[in-house]
């Protein structure tokens, strides 16, 4: 009986693989390397900001006034002191830029309780001369902030000719 079940078996796998249709294909894999220089920027700082103790929801940033920087603020912002725009110059000088690009939004993180954080949004570039660009960006306080120095990193990216 066991022979005959063994027999069976062999000739169902037989009768099925009998009827198989084999197919292929052939499969172009490709890839487009491309080697990233690197932009000199300096750091966006926002300065010193003193805010009302038990503050509502403010806003930082900066705008340019004619070529130059200028911070504006609201909400319970009470001063700012020390504030610096962020500019990136290319190593290569002769090239037109098409476009620069960065992250849209981050999170700082507080440096002495991580779990406190404050957004950076509307982060953009700006045309700054044929060298480089500036980067301006909104620094969103949120209520009653803790102090602290929040810091958190972005990227910037350019494309040039």
């Amino acid at each position: 009986m066991r022979k005959y079940f063994l027999l069976s078996a062999v000739a169902l796998m037989a009768a099925s693989t009998a009827n198989a249709t084999t197919e292929y294909a052939e499969v172009t894999a490709r890839a487009t390397i491309e080697v990233a220089g690197s932009l000199d920027c300096s750091d966006m700082d926002f300065g010193t900001i003193v805010v009302k103790q038990n503050n509502v929801a403010s806003k930082v940033w900066s705008e340019l006034n004619g070529d130059f920087p200028d911070t504006q603020y609201s909400g319970d912002v009470l001063s700012i002191s020390d504030a610096s725009t962020c500019r990136c110059n290319r190593s290569s000088y002769q090239q037109n830029i098409y476009e620069s690009d960065a992250t849209s939004a981050i999170t700082l993180k507080g440096t002495k309780d991580p779990s406190k954080t404050i957004e950076v949004s509307n982060i953009h570039t700006v045309r700054g001369g044929s060298a480089g660009f500036n980067v301006f960006a909104d620094l969103d306080i949120p209520p009653s902030v803790a102090a602290d120095t929040y810091t958190g990193t972005f990227t910037v990216s350019t494309v040039y000719e």
